[in-house]
């Protein structure tokens, strides 16, 4: 009775390993890892379908294959060192890494676990393992890990100052431009506090702005806290985020522009020097016009009226029987009409004495007729108020301006029609002109000897005013003027 129950015992205990063994396998075909059994050589005893996808041998080349058939010289020692150890102590090993070689030739590494086989004497009669292949992430350490290098060059390297700081304002990295820039040094400026202890206020909110999540901007003058070096700097914050989109604190690259504020500087003056100088030429040029207008029309014009009062009583004497004389007389007198003609012409052009007495409004319509009358070309004057007043250099300017753009459109543009167009607010004096002609192109705005052109930029300038001279989609050309006026 004994005997026949040990019996049904042990075959119950067999059903029991049986299905334990079924189980345990059913459980390591569906794992992603690779599990292998070895014997104390290092052949293949048992392993499951990762490990052939691992490996990319089929089962049926891999069942009894040795490790040497899938590793190089190096990675062989570094395995047989590895099971040698786990055979001495007993004691599984985590955290192996090797490179196999795939059947197709392919390097792949492995992160491995080995612990010990060991039958009912406790003695190692193999090994176990797990293994899974981490060749992306170990490429992805590398590709971090060449990336942080190329950073930390560019970093190191850049020639502009470079700083990081974190969510509550404090400098945690910087590189050696910016702390040549700051005239200070690694040690004072690291673990710097931004919010505490920058005393420029427009800097300050630029830090600020970049923890809120925004790009800050500043630029101008700063005085460096731990350095006290003063220049003039454009500095960009830019927020930096977390994984989870928070912000996690800041970059600031910083570029000192001292040199070139002093070149802008430099350049600056040297252009308001240069409006100073070319006004003042308009101004003696204008004068010397006057003066000239005036020679001409005091002197010329009174010798010209006396003349043809003198021919006037000449031919009032001439006998009745003496025609030849008549004839040649009144010749002499349409003569010195048209020569008083001509004068009031010049002393019009250089100085037309409707500006002075009138104003600028009432000079631009006497041009707009004349230039109408001389040309044939059709003039749309607009002007609003009819009565416009400005200062004396200003009213030349102007109209100076007006008398370029439609000699300009009378000369080269072919136009038929000109639209001149001239207002006056409380702030500004605006002049447009604008014709139907050709259009002026791109190389003749750019051609360095386009004197005129250049002549209406600088007088325009000079006075605080802009002037844009465009080629309109439709052909044609405008000139528009706008000037403030000093209240």
């Amino acid at each position: 009775m004994a005997e026949e129950r040990k019996a049904q015992v042990l075959i119950v205990n067999d059903k029991v390993k049986v299905l334990s063994e079924e189980k345990y396998r059913t459980i390591l075909e569906s794992i992603e890892e690779g599990y292998f059994e070895v014997d104390l050589a290092g052949n293949l005893l048992f392993f499951n379908k990762s490990l052939t996808q691992i490996l990319g041998y089929p089962p049926s080349e891999l069942q009894g294959l040795n490790y040497r058939s899938y590793m190089d010289l190096e990675n062989v020692a570094k395995t047989y060192e590895t099971f040698h150890q786990v055979y001495k102590t007993g004691e599984p090993l985590k955290g192996f890494e090797w490179k196999i070689i795939r059947k197709d030739g392919v390097g792949r590494y492995l992160d491995t676990s080995v612990s010990p086989i060991k039958d009912a004497d406790d003695k190692v009669t193999g090994f176990r393992g797990i293994t899974r292949d981490v060749s992306e992430r170990r490429l992805m350490e590398k590709f971090l890990a060449e990336t942080e290098t190329r950073y930390r060059l560019i970093f190191e390297n850049a020639p502009v100052g470079i700083f990081h700081y974190d969510r509550e304002g404090i400098i945690r990295a910087c590189n050696q431009a910016y702390v040549d820039i700051n005239g200070s040094s690694f040690g004072k400026l690291i673990s710097f506090n931004l919010l505490q202890k920058v005393v420029n206020q427009a800097a300050l909110a630029a830090v600020n702005k970049s923890l809120a999540g925004a790009p800050g901007h500043y630029e101008g003058e700063y005085v460096s806290v731990t350095g006290g070096r003063k220049s003039y700097i454009k500095v960009d914050f830019v927020p930096v985020f977390s994984k989870g989109n928070t912000i996690d604190g800041g970059m600031g690259v910083v570029e000192e522009i001292t040199e070139r504020k002093k070149a802008e500087d430099a350049l600056r003056a040297s252009e308001e020097q240069h409006r100073a100088l070319s006004k003042h030429l308009q101004v003696s040029r204008e004068q010397e016009r006057a003066a000239i207008a005036r020679e001409i029309h005091d002197d010329l014009g009174q010798t010209l009226t006396a003349l043809k009062m003198d021919g006037a009583w000449l031919l009032s004497k001439i006998p009745g029987n003496r025609p030849e004389l008549i004839q040649k007389t009144r010749e002499a007198i349409g003569l010195i009409d048209a020569s008083i003609c001509t004068v009031k012409r010049i002393v019009s052009d250089l100085r037309p004495g409707l500006l002075d007495d009138l104003g600028l409004a009432a000079a631009i319509e006497w041009q707009a007729g004349e230039y109408q009358r001389r040309s044939g070309i059709n003039i749309d004057l607009f002007i609003e108020p009819e009565d416009i007043f400005l200062a004396e250099d200003l009213s030349i300017a102007v109209f100076r301006v007006c008398q370029e753009a439609l000699t300009n459109g009378m000369r080269h543009s072919g136009a038929t029609n000109v639209r001149v167009q001239l207002t006056k607010t409380s702030r500004d004096v605006a002049l447009e002109v604008e014709d139907n002609g050709r259009g002026i192109t791109e190389k003749e705005l750019a051609k360095a000897d386009s004197f005129g052109l250049i002549g209406m930029r600088e007088r325009i300038h000079s006075f605080g005013g802009t002037i844009e001279i465009l080629r309109n989609q439709k052909g044609g050309t405008t000139v528009a003027v706008r000037v403030p006026v000093p209240e």
